[in-house]
Protein backbone atom coordinates (compact mmCIF):
# COMPACT_ATOMS: atom_id res chain seq x y z
CA UNK A 1 0.00 0.00 0.00
CA UNK A 2 1.13 2.99 -0.45
CA UNK A 3 1.70 5.65 1.46
CA UNK A 4 1.85 9.24 1.65
CA UNK A 5 4.45 10.82 4.32
CA UNK A 6 5.39 14.27 5.01
CA UNK A 7 8.91 14.32 6.26
CA UNK A 8 9.81 17.58 8.76
CA UNK A 9 13.08 18.68 10.35
CA UNK A 10 11.00 21.52 12.64
CA UNK A 11 12.57 24.18 10.62
CA UNK A 12 10.57 26.86 9.02
CA UNK A 13 10.45 25.21 5.33
CA UNK A 14 9.00 21.85 5.83
CA UNK A 15 6.75 23.40 8.98
CA UNK A 16 5.48 25.50 6.27
CA UNK A 17 4.85 22.77 3.55
CA UNK A 18 3.04 20.64 6.11
CA UNK A 19 0.98 23.22 8.08
CA UNK A 20 -0.41 24.40 4.34
CA UNK A 21 -1.20 20.85 3.25
CA UNK A 22 -3.28 20.42 6.46
CA UNK A 23 -4.74 23.73 5.27
CA UNK A 24 -5.06 22.60 1.76
CA UNK A 25 -6.93 19.21 2.97
CA UNK A 26 -4.34 16.43 2.06
CA UNK A 27 -4.56 13.11 3.74
CA UNK A 28 -1.30 12.34 4.95
CA UNK A 29 -0.86 8.94 6.55
CA UNK A 30 2.25 9.70 8.59
CA UNK A 31 4.43 12.50 9.18
CA UNK A 32 7.97 11.76 10.87
CA UNK A 33 11.11 14.03 12.43
CA UNK A 34 14.38 12.32 12.37
CA UNK A 35 15.77 13.56 15.51
CA UNK A 36 19.63 13.99 15.61
CA UNK A 37 19.44 14.51 19.38
CA UNK A 38 21.51 17.74 18.13
CA UNK A 39 18.62 20.33 17.43
CA UNK A 40 18.39 23.45 19.06
CA UNK A 41 15.22 23.23 21.78
CA UNK A 42 13.12 25.82 20.00
CA UNK A 43 12.91 22.53 17.66
CA UNK A 44 11.44 20.20 19.83
CA UNK A 45 8.91 22.78 21.49
CA UNK A 46 7.67 23.38 17.45
CA UNK A 47 7.11 19.96 16.58
CA UNK A 48 4.84 20.56 19.81
CA UNK A 49 3.09 23.68 18.39
CA UNK A 50 2.89 21.50 15.10
CA UNK A 51 1.16 18.70 16.25
CA UNK A 52 -1.32 20.70 17.77
CA UNK A 53 -1.80 23.06 15.08
CA UNK A 54 -2.43 20.20 12.42
CA UNK A 55 -3.38 17.55 14.73
CA UNK A 56 -0.79 14.85 13.25
CA UNK A 57 0.97 13.08 15.32
CA UNK A 58 4.93 13.55 14.26
CA UNK A 59 6.91 10.27 14.91
CA UNK A 60 9.83 10.83 15.72
CA UNK A 61 12.89 8.79 14.96
CA UNK A 62 16.35 8.24 16.85
CA UNK A 63 19.63 7.64 15.62
CA UNK A 64 21.22 4.91 14.75
CA UNK A 65 24.25 6.03 17.15
CA UNK A 66 24.77 8.97 19.94
CA UNK A 67 26.74 11.42 18.02
CA UNK A 68 29.27 11.28 20.45
CA UNK A 69 30.17 7.65 19.70
CA UNK A 70 31.07 8.69 17.20
CA UNK A 71 32.95 11.95 17.68
CA UNK A 72 34.68 10.02 20.47
CA UNK A 73 35.20 6.88 18.27
CA UNK A 74 38.44 5.75 16.87
CA UNK A 75 38.82 6.16 12.97
CA UNK A 76 39.37 2.94 11.16
CA UNK A 77 41.70 4.61 9.18
CA UNK A 78 43.79 7.55 9.24
CA UNK A 79 45.88 9.39 11.82
CA UNK A 80 43.46 11.59 13.56
CA UNK A 81 45.04 11.88 17.52
CA UNK A 82 43.12 8.70 18.62
CA UNK A 83 39.28 10.14 18.01
CA UNK A 84 37.29 11.21 14.94
CA UNK A 85 36.15 14.69 15.29
CA UNK A 86 34.22 16.80 14.00
CA UNK A 87 32.23 15.43 10.50
CA UNK A 88 34.10 16.67 7.37
CA UNK A 89 33.03 20.33 6.49
CA UNK A 90 33.92 20.29 2.50
CA UNK A 91 33.62 16.47 1.49
CA UNK A 92 30.46 14.51 1.72
CA UNK A 93 30.10 11.86 4.19
CA UNK A 94 28.74 13.51 7.18
CA UNK A 95 27.95 10.65 10.00
CA UNK A 96 25.42 12.69 11.53
CA UNK A 97 23.58 12.84 8.54
CA UNK A 98 24.18 9.26 7.70
CA UNK A 99 23.38 7.69 11.24
CA UNK A 100 20.67 10.37 12.53
CA UNK A 101 18.93 11.37 9.01
CA UNK A 102 19.25 9.13 6.06
CA UNK A 103 19.69 5.73 7.78
CA UNK A 104 16.69 5.83 10.39
CA UNK A 105 14.31 7.82 7.39
CA UNK A 106 15.64 5.09 4.65
CA UNK A 107 14.27 2.00 7.40
CA UNK A 108 11.27 3.73 8.38
CA UNK A 109 9.98 4.76 5.15
CA UNK A 110 11.04 1.16 3.64
CA UNK A 111 9.94 0.86 -0.38
CA UNK A 112 6.85 2.06 -2.67
CA UNK A 113 5.74 4.71 -0.22
CA UNK A 114 5.18 8.97 -1.82
CA UNK A 115 7.71 11.53 0.48
CA UNK A 116 6.95 14.90 0.99
CA UNK A 117 10.25 17.25 1.57
CA UNK A 118 10.55 20.85 2.43
CA UNK A 119 12.28 22.19 -0.01
CA UNK A 120 12.35 25.27 -0.65
CA UNK A 121 13.00 27.16 -4.52
CA UNK A 122 16.00 28.64 -2.86
CA UNK A 123 17.22 24.78 -2.52
CA UNK A 124 16.22 23.37 -5.90
CA UNK A 125 19.19 22.29 -6.47
CA UNK A 126 19.00 20.01 -3.53
CA UNK A 127 15.76 17.97 -5.41
CA UNK A 128 17.49 17.26 -7.95
CA UNK A 129 20.14 14.74 -5.90
CA UNK A 130 20.25 11.42 -8.01
CA UNK A 131 19.23 10.01 -4.47
CA UNK A 132 15.81 11.11 -5.31
CA UNK A 133 15.84 10.02 -8.93
CA UNK A 134 17.04 6.36 -8.02
CA UNK A 135 15.20 5.47 -4.84
CA UNK A 136 12.67 3.09 -4.64
CA UNK A 137 10.16 5.37 -3.71
CA UNK A 138 8.28 9.21 -5.35
CA UNK A 139 9.88 12.08 -4.05
CA UNK A 140 8.00 15.18 -4.23
CA UNK A 141 8.96 18.67 -3.21
CA UNK A 142 5.59 20.38 -2.98
CA UNK A 143 7.44 24.38 -1.77
CA UNK A 144 8.84 24.15 -5.02
CA UNK A 145 5.95 22.98 -6.70
CA UNK A 146 4.08 25.86 -5.28
CA UNK A 147 6.60 28.48 -5.99
CA UNK A 148 7.33 29.33 -2.58
CA UNK A 149 10.90 30.84 -1.03
CA UNK A 150 11.83 30.19 2.11
CA UNK A 151 10.93 33.93 3.16
CA UNK A 152 7.25 33.02 1.92
CA UNK A 153 7.49 30.14 4.46
CA UNK A 154 8.21 32.66 7.29
CA UNK A 155 4.95 34.74 6.35
CA UNK A 156 2.85 32.18 5.87
CA UNK A 157 3.87 30.73 9.54
CA UNK A 158 3.62 34.51 10.34
CA UNK A 159 0.02 34.46 8.81
CA UNK A 160 -1.32 31.47 10.18
CA UNK A 161 -0.63 32.30 13.98
CA UNK A 162 2.70 29.89 14.42
CA UNK A 163 5.85 32.30 13.68
CA UNK A 164 8.79 29.84 13.66
CA UNK A 165 10.99 30.70 16.90
CA UNK A 166 14.41 30.82 15.13
CA UNK A 167 13.35 32.29 12.10
CA UNK A 168 14.76 35.91 13.04
CA UNK A 169 17.76 34.36 14.72
CA UNK A 170 18.91 31.58 11.37
CA UNK A 171 18.65 31.95 8.01
CA UNK A 172 18.61 28.00 8.53
CA UNK A 173 18.41 25.51 11.14
CA UNK A 174 20.26 21.88 11.92
CA UNK A 175 22.76 20.56 14.23
CA UNK A 176 23.83 23.33 16.52
CA UNK A 177 27.66 22.02 15.88
CA UNK A 178 27.43 21.47 12.00
CA UNK A 179 30.82 22.67 10.41
CA UNK A 180 28.99 23.84 7.21
CA UNK A 181 26.91 26.11 8.86
CA UNK A 182 27.73 30.02 8.02
CA UNK A 183 29.50 32.51 10.31
CA UNK A 184 26.80 34.47 10.36
CA UNK A 185 25.20 31.65 12.40
CA UNK A 186 27.88 30.67 14.20
CA UNK A 187 27.41 34.34 15.70
CA UNK A 188 24.38 33.82 16.59
CA UNK A 189 25.10 30.69 18.50
CA UNK A 190 27.77 32.52 20.25
CA UNK A 191 25.39 35.47 21.14
CA UNK A 192 22.01 33.76 21.50
CA UNK A 193 23.20 29.88 22.95
CA UNK A 194 26.56 30.21 25.52
CA UNK A 195 26.30 26.77 26.80
CA UNK A 196 25.84 25.60 23.53
CA UNK A 197 29.05 27.85 23.01
CA UNK A 198 30.73 26.36 25.86
CA UNK A 199 30.09 22.56 24.66
CA UNK A 200 31.31 23.75 21.36
CA UNK A 201 34.75 25.10 22.40
CA UNK A 202 35.20 22.13 24.68
CA UNK A 203 34.54 19.62 21.48
CA UNK A 204 37.31 21.49 19.36
CA UNK A 205 39.62 21.76 22.08
CA UNK A 206 39.37 17.83 22.04
CA UNK A 207 39.25 17.22 18.71
CA UNK A 208 42.16 16.30 16.19
CA UNK A 209 41.52 19.20 13.98
CA UNK A 210 39.03 22.47 14.35
CA UNK A 211 35.60 22.89 13.49
CA UNK A 212 35.82 25.00 10.42
CA UNK A 213 38.82 25.40 8.25
CA UNK A 214 39.13 28.77 7.34
CA UNK A 215 37.91 31.05 10.44
CA UNK A 216 38.68 29.44 14.15
CA UNK A 217 36.00 30.04 17.21
CA UNK A 218 37.84 32.85 19.06
CA UNK A 219 37.65 35.40 15.42
CA UNK A 220 33.90 34.67 15.53
CA UNK A 221 33.78 35.63 19.07
CA UNK A 222 35.63 38.78 17.88
CA UNK A 223 33.17 39.39 15.35
CA UNK A 224 30.28 38.75 16.99
CA UNK A 225 31.90 41.76 19.38
CA UNK A 226 32.43 44.60 17.02
CA UNK A 227 36.34 43.85 17.56
CA UNK A 228 37.37 42.13 14.52
CA UNK A 229 36.03 43.01 10.58
CA UNK A 230 35.57 40.64 7.60
CA UNK A 231 37.08 41.66 4.26
CA UNK A 232 34.13 41.07 2.18
CA UNK A 233 30.02 40.00 2.73
CA UNK A 234 30.82 36.75 1.16
CA UNK A 235 33.00 35.54 4.58
CA UNK A 236 30.28 36.29 6.26
CA UNK A 237 27.58 34.07 4.60
CA UNK A 238 30.16 31.30 4.26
Amino acid sequence: MNKLIYSVSGGKDSSAMLCRAYESGIEIDEVIFADTLLEFPEIYDYLNVLEKHTGYKITRLKPFKNWEEWFYGVPMKGKHNGIRGFPPEVLPGCYIRRDAKVGPLSKHIGIGNTVCLGFAIDEVQRSKSRAYRTNANNYKFPLIEWGWREKDCIRYLDRIGIPHPLADIFDRTGCWLCPKQSTKSLISLYQFYPDLWKKLKELENDAPYPLKRDITLEEVELLAEGKLRLTKLTDYMR
